[in-house]
């Protein structure tokens, strides 16, 4: 079988799942792929009259073609996400208004997590995991570029969390899956694909949830979804959380308006259990996803376990003062003044030779022996008589609109991008400024005597050669 042909055990499948509706579902199948974004509500552009809106979230939007995004400064500035339609349902699974711990566990390359942290109320806070270490850097810059602080990345199995019983309000549990949804936008996936990998990701996803929903405290939410139309993978999942965790979890259904297309799965007696997306009958790809409670009651004190804050109250007696550079208290005052917002709401920490805003929650996570790839933002390095700005702060929604910039024109900017020299009129006689393209920052500029420095980051530079 060649890697872009369907599979015929999936054919099969389908055609018994889907009975008349297969042959629509054929025909949308073998079409193209829909391109789609979703815009960042904190850096706000002027949007292209062809951009079409999304039915199920407010800033989702349907382009007609596919541009070529790593030309688009905007695109690394973090004022939109590529993501594909179907996943971007999750915004109705939630409410956001409630101050939540969250977890996005399988959150790698960073859609759902930068949804959720657009979504997010001010008080909340993001833990976006990832196992696999190169994923889990990707997801760390792409939640950088996204620009919010409430946010800790973390890079450990399922299992790690062992200890981190009751601590989250929030679950995002986006299995690892066999992808058949993706077989339209990602060809290549179909010779990948075969009946035991189907069962395989099936018992994967068992073990995730089992290791996981210990985690999630009473009264909390798990929203479970895949890219898969295959039943192991879905409504069967909703049938063993029901009865694996039936003294603590329980089904509560979304409701979906009949426009918006999934159809709706009944499990357990329960229509609208879960919805599955099909391309014949949804402007997007492959999705099934279902939500379950926590019996109990929601309450924000009861967060953590005994054995969480036990092991927090050991590891208290045993912290000690970072080490490295200190800041002068003058110094801080003065980084914070000139580049902060009035009511940036941050927590700033020293650590080391680094000033950061992180959540307290970051800390927890470490106490509790996970690994943290990153913590908040780190706002600069700390000098002794200075703190030098980085890249996570340009790119942050809470700089000060204040501090010096220039504004570029789209040639500059990729030049900038690509980390090359750019002939421009500093706004400073000496040290930092911002540079910008309509308006979004991109990054950070240096005047060191006759030389403007270009401080973007070198392993985020634009390789492609791009055309004048």
């Amino acid at each position: 079988m060649s890697q872009t042909a369907f599979p015929e055990a999936f054919l099969a499948r389908m055609r018994s799942q889907l009975g008349d509706a297969f042959d629509a579902f054929w025909e949308a199948i073998q079409g193209s792929a829909h391109t789609s974004i979703r815009l960042n509500p904190g850096k706000p552009i002027s949007e292209d009259p062809t951009w079409m809106p999304m039915l199920w979230h407010p800033e989702g939007r349907y382009l007609a073609t596919r541009p070529p995004f790593v030309e688009d400064p905007r695109f690394h500035a973090g004022a939109y996400y590529v993501q594909e339609a179907s996943s971007m349902m999750l915004h109705a699974c939630v409410d956001w208004s409630r101050d939540m711990r969250i977890l996005d566990l399988c959150a790698a390359p960073g859609g759902k997590s930068t949804l959720i942290a657009a979504a997010m109320s001010k008080d909340s806070v993001l833990v976006a995991n990832e196992v696999i270490s190169s994923r889990a850097k990707v997801l760390a810059e792409n939640l950088t570029r996204w620009g919010r602080g409430e946010v800790v990345v973390t890079q450990n199995d399922p299992a790690d969390f062992q200890d981190a019983e009751g601590m989250f309000d929030l679950i995002v549990v986006d299995a690892p899956c066999s992808g058949e949804g993706m077989f339209r936008k990602d060809p290549a996936s179909r010779g990948e694909w075969s009946p035991q990998h189907v069962e395989v990701c099936s018992a994967r996803q068992r073990r995730i949830l089992a290791n996981i929903l210990p985690c999630l405290r009473p009264g909390g939410t798990l929203v479970y979804s895949t890219c898969t139309w295959a039943p192991e993978e879905d409504q069967e999942i909703v049938d063993w959380v029901l009865d694996e965790f039936r003294n603590e979890l329980e089904l509560d259904p979304v409701e979906v308006p009949n426009d918006w297309g999934p159809e709706p799965i009944e499990v357990g007696g329960v229509q609208g259990a879960g919805w599955l997306n099909y391309p014949h009958r949804v402007q997007g790809e492959g999705l099934f996803f279902a939500r379950f409670r926590k019996q109990g009651v929601f309450d924000t004190d009861a967060r953590t376990s005994s054995k969480a804050r036990k092991k927090k109250k050991k590891q208290k007696s045993q912290s000690s003062q970072s080490s490295g550079e200190s800041a002068d208290p003058k110094v801080l005052k003065a980084f914070e003044t000139q580049y902060l917002k009035p009511d940036h709401g941050l927590s700033m920490e020293a650590l080391d030779k680094y000033l950061f805003a992180r959540p307290a929650l970051a800390r927890d996570l470490k106490r509790l022996g996970l690994k943290v790839i990153k913590q908040g933002v780190l706002l600069g390095e700390i000098h002794r008589k200075e703190i030098a700005p980085s890249h996570e702060l340009a790119l942050s929604t809470f700089i000060s609109t204040d501090v010096p910039a220039v504004e570029l024109d789209l040639r500059q900017a990729q030049q900038y991008l690509q980390k090359q020299e750019i002939a421009i009129d500093a706004p400073v006689s000496k040290g930092w400024f911002l540079v910008r393209y309509e308006g979004i920052n991109l990054g950070w500029m240096k005047v060191a005597g006759r030389r403007l420095n270009n401080y973007f980051p070198s392993n985020w530079r634009i390789r492609k050669r791009l055309e004048n």
